[in-house]
């Protein structure tokens, strides 16, 4: 059997908490504390998870419940993770020390020390990391003046280059990508959803899908499916390549914060400022499951690779592990 592991970035001691959760389809299975109310996750294939924090990223063993490698990121924190395609890698990116520049570095899983790092343009923070291939990683940084604008960098992990900006200038706020498709989808605060063919052309077609910003995206495996929502209560699901609304779901008590497919089991997670988690089958648009994960906002919602877990991590200074059950 494959071992499921968890990247964090943090300097945090382990508990384990076993609990079940109001929904008989979400069971929580493991807790990690953490000074920390903001770290970076992300999930591994073939191991689980893992985590950042102010020093240190560590690997941590969603069966076994325990930190199993652990590197210091030298950085003054860092913003955003993720598992490279191949498997033996983990991006992430954020601060450097002093805050003046950032920069997106790489860790082997396999080494004890980071392997290398390229530096971000100007004024700019990565703040999500996706894979397009193997050779080639999409990276969404942030202004970090006063206005509000984003972009999506296409950086080649072999050489450091970067080897297009693109949309320059204006105000993405999330990112999704489908490999099957090859589309690389962009949310901006101007309510705008555009389509980037990741070809060598890079071709743009551009929809307006709200008047309110879109706060977060996400799209199925297969590419016909998304869901997204701004800054209202609202979680909409639209089917592709119409753009034809399909459902929109509402909690009226507090707004979303993230929104996820996961891989491989046909459900859509969404996480909310109160610590509400709720997960909805993708075809049917039925809930199944809601459960009160945390006592903040939850601000990062992963599944693991095998789509067995949810992720979560609050402002509650709290990273924990849901076991998915269909």
């Amino acid at each position: 059997m494959k071992k499921k592991h968890l990247f964090f970035l943090l300097c945090a001691n382990i508990l384990v908490d076993v609990g079940v959760s109001r929904a008989q389809s979400l069971t929580l299975s493991g807790k990690i504390t953490t000074e920390n109310p903001s770290c970076a996750i992300c999930s591994v294939a073939a191991e689980g998870s893992a985590v950042a924090s102010i020093t240190e990223i560590k690997v941590y063993d969603l069966e076994l419940r325990k930190v199993l490698r652990t590197v210091a990121h030298g950085l003054l924190v860092v913003t955003c993770m993720h598992e490279t395609e191949t498997g033996a890698t983990i991006a992430f990116g954020g601060l450097v020390r002093g805050g003046a520049s950032s920069e997106i570095a790489f860790w082997g899983k396999n080494e004890k020390k980071i392997t290398s790092r390229i530096a971000m343009p100007e004024n700019r923070c990565p703040v999500g990391i996706l894979n397009i291939s193997a050779d080639l990683i999409a990276v969404l940084v942030r202004s970090r003046g006063l206005h509000l604008q984003g972009e999506v960098i296409l950086v080649n992990i072999n050489d450091g280059k970067i080897i297009k900006q693109i949309e320059e200038g204006t105000a993405i706020w999330s990112i999704a990508y489908c490999k099957s498709t090859k589309s690389l989808v962009t949310g901006r605060l101007d309510g705008i959803v555009s389509e980037l063919q990741i070809d060598g052309q890079h071709s743009v077609v551009r929809h307006q899908l709200n008047d309110e910003g879109i706060g977060g995206i996400a799209l199925s495996e297969d590419g016909k499916t998304l869901a997204m929502f701004g800054t209202s209560h609202r979680v909409q699901i639209w089917e592709l390549p119409q753009y034809r609304l399909k459902r929109s779901l509402q909690w009226a008590k507090s707004k979303p914060e993230c929104v996820t497919f996961g891989p491989g089991n046909g459900l859509i997670a969404c996480s909310y400022e109160d610590g509400l988690i709720k997960v909805w089958d993708a075809q049917t648009i039925e809930e199944r499951a809601s459960v009160q994960a945390h006592d903040d906002r939850i601000q990062k919602l992963l599944w693991s690779s095998d789509g067995k877990y949810l992720i979560s991590s609050g402002g509650d200074k709290c990273v924990k592990t849901w076991m998915v059950k269909r």
